[in-house]
């Protein structure tokens, strides 16, 4: 699968993602490639003010594309697929170089490279003195990290001890004149992992020993007892280090008593001059013990040890900010949110004030120029009532002057026009409210209309019902007793029945009616045509044969009639006037 390519266009859109310029690529100092897939370093050339390049996990193999980054500083380029470091020496202001985990089996590449001062090359292949030699020409090196490779050549211990041995005459902090050597130096090497840490007996001593300037090796930090010890042990062996371990116990002993003498010396000058103080009257200064507090732990502790206040409740006061001075702060700010309130409705209130009193003094003013001219229009009418024609204008001219003559002119006129307009509009009004509303007038043929029944009315008071209280009132009560207009019902309604019986009657040709006799011959014969229909249904007519008298309600040879259809349906229904138009008026 192809890596990710280093177009103009992916390049910018990473330096947008990561917070860069992606419009003028110039100015970024950082810019971050890592874990891209990238195979070959390219398009960089815009990039000409980078400091720091982040190229981790990715699959370079080469640094050619990295020599016009003339102001790199730090480059991270671990986990690739280096080589060889050509093309380094041409950043010649790089101080950090990371290319742990490639497949490096030289650092010629950085000989004499003027200042790079940090290196780390932990998990590469590199294996002998030859391989790391060229560093001993990076004089601004400081600190080296060789972990985990293949250096298994016992000339490589000698190469970082050459020429750096101390003794105890040159003392634990000195080195020869005009040593410049790379062990003089480094200030951090790690170098565990490789084969010849295991061949070398007391490597850390050795190496600390060498190292006058060294700080830290590997996972621990160098102290000033331990480079002791190991000047010792170089020179002496155990047992000049056993005699240096009692010298370093007997110098921190001293050390001690040295700093407890001194203590006593300043607590006894203290008491003295207490004293003295206390001798001339004196008053000593009292120091304030809240002094290296901050002002609310200082608040917290005196209520604590000033007013006695526990532990807990100062917890809670915390928790709820009820402190005294928290209560203050916020009846102080209520306070004044209730003077800007009052200040700001008293500044309304005025406002309202006096934009009240301009109204009123606006209106005023109006009012007195209405009345003036009024006062005008009016005398200019009398006036206008005893001249015509141009003696109007002369009378006045001498009366108003002749700077108001067109306006009172023109004022008269539009007087007048409302005038006719006001009266054109009572005139309209007032014959709207004389119109003439037609009333009902009764015709010749205003009786009663035919087979529409009408009710009744009294003729005279005397057969109207006279309203009764107590008759109301036992009324009501009956009717809210169930049942109680039962019977009275029934015989409305059967009475209502006889009486539409009669309207309907066969005489007058209307349709049989529910409840009259007529209706009652029509269901005896509806019955017994459904009964003869069913009996036929089965074959068994002869069942049927007389069962009526010769009243006339049934007969066999109504069976026959026009409105019977013998071969209808058994369950047909038939309605009564079919029936009884079938079989004629009983």
């Amino acid at each position: 699968m192809a890596g990710w390519a280093m177009t103009p266009n992916s390049l910018r859109l990473v330096c947008s993602e990561n917070g860069g310029y992606a419009h003028a690529p110039e100015l970024n100092d950082v810019l971050h490639l890592h874990r891209k897939g990238i195979c070959e370093v390219s398009n960089l050339e815009p990039y000409l003010g980078l400091k720091t390049l982040y190229l981790e996990s990715n699959s370079i193999d080469t640094l050619d594309g990295l020599r016009h980054l003339a102001h790199l500083r730090c480059l991270y380029i671990a986990k690739n697929s280096l080589f060889d470091l050509q093309g380094v020496c041409f950043l010649k202001t790089l101080t950090t170089l990371d290319i742990s985990e490639n497949r490096v089996g030289s650092l010629e590449g950085l000989r004499g490279h003027p200042s790079i001062s940090v290196l780390i090359a932990a998990g590469n292949r590199l294996k002998d003195l030859q391989s790391i030699e060229a560093l001993s020409m990076c004089l601004a090196l400081t600190s080296l990290d060789l972990m985990d490779n293949n250096l298994d050549d016992p000339d490589v211990m000698t190469w970082l001890t050459n020429g750096n041995e101390l003794t105890q005459e040159q003392g634990v902090n000195s080195s020869p004149a005009g040593n410049n050597t790379l062990a003089s130096r480094l200030r951090l090497l790690k170098f565990r992992g490789n084969p010849v840490v295991s061949m070398t007996p007391s490597y850390r001593k050795k190496i600390i020993a060498a190292m006058g300037s060294l700080n830290y090796l590997d996972d621990t930090p160098v102290f000033h007892k331990d480079r002791r010890l190991a000047v010792a042990f170089r020179t002496g062996g155990m047992d000049l280090e056993r005699v240096e371990r009692q010298a370093i116990m007997e110098d921190d002993r001293l050390a001690r008593e040295r700093s407890q003498r001194k203590f006593e010396e300043m607590v006894s000058s203290s008491i003295a001059d207490a004293e003295a103080r206390k001798v001339n009257g004196e008053t000593a200064p009292t120091a304030d013990p809240y002094r290296f507090m901050s002002h609310s732990a200082a608040r917290e502790a005196k209520l604590m040890q000033e007013e006695n206040v526990p532990e807990w409740r100062i917890e809670e006061m915390r928790a709820q900010e009820t402190f005294p001075w928290q209560v203050r702060e916020r009846e102080e700010k209520t306070r004044e949110r209730a003077e800007a309130t009052r200040r700001q409705d008293a500044e309304t209130q005025d406002a309202e004030e006096a934009l009240v009193t301009e109204t009123q003094k606006a209106e005023r003013d109006a009012e007195q120029v209405r009345l003036e001219e009024t006062e005008l229009l009016v005398r200019a009418e009398n006036l206008g009532k005893h001249l015509v024609g141009n003696e109007v204008g002369s009378v006045v001219e001498e009366v108003l002057g002749e700077d108001v003559v067109g306006v009172v002119v023109s004022d008269l006129e539009k007087h007048a026009e409302t005038s006719a307009r006001q009266e054109r509009e009572s005139e309209r009004e007032s014959e709207e409210e004389t119109e003439i509303i037609p009333i009902a007038i009764p015709v010749d043929d205003d009786g009663a209309t035919q087979d529409i029944p009408f009710a009744l009315v009294a003729d005279d008071f005397e057969t109207l019902r006279v309203y009764d209280p107590g008759a109301f009132a036992r009324e009501l009560e009956l009717r809210t007793v169930a049942g109680a207009y039962k019977d009275e019902r029934s015989e409305a309604r059967k009475r209502e029945l006889e009486r539409h019986a009669v309207a309907t009657s066969d005489a007058r040709g209307g349709a049989v009616v529910y409840g009259t006799p007529s209706f009652d011959i029509l269901w005896a014969q509806a019955k017994a045509l459904g009964e003869a229909r069913e009996a036929e249904a089965l074959g068994d007519l002869d069942d049927l044969d007389d069962e009526f008298d010769g009243s006339g309600e049934y007969s066999e040879s109504d069976s026959g009639s026009g409105s019977v259809d013998s071969d209808a349906d058994v369950f047909e229904r038939h309605s009564v006037a079919s029936i009884g138009t079938g079989t004629g008026k009983a």
